[in-house]
């Protein structure tokens, strides 16, 4: 069964193929992140450093290596807000 194609399948289609930038898809596209992203609630450094370190548990029996740098980089992020000691 074919679906009726109309413009919103057009632009959808567009806007997920990566359209270039320019033009009236592209001016959509960008309102459409810049809107969402505004409505996005701000994480703190914490809550990402802990997405990063339960996608390592994931990884670590498949690439423990590169488990242990997700893990070596979540730890780093989230002590970004710390005062470093020689302050």
């Amino acid at each position: 069964m074919e679906l009726p194609m109309n413009t919103s399948t057009l632009i959808m289609n567009a806007l997920t193929a990566g359209a270039a930038p320019d033009g009236p898809v592209g001016g959509l596209r960008t309102w459409l992140e810049t809107t969402f992203d505004a409505l996005r609630p701000a994480r703190s450094r914490t809550e990402e450093a802990n997405e990063v370190r339960a996608f390592a548990a994931r990884m670590r029996r498949s690439d423990p290596g590169f488990a242990a740098d997700l893990y070596a980089a979540a730890d780093r992020h989230d002590g970004l807000d710390e005062t470093p000691p020689w302050r």
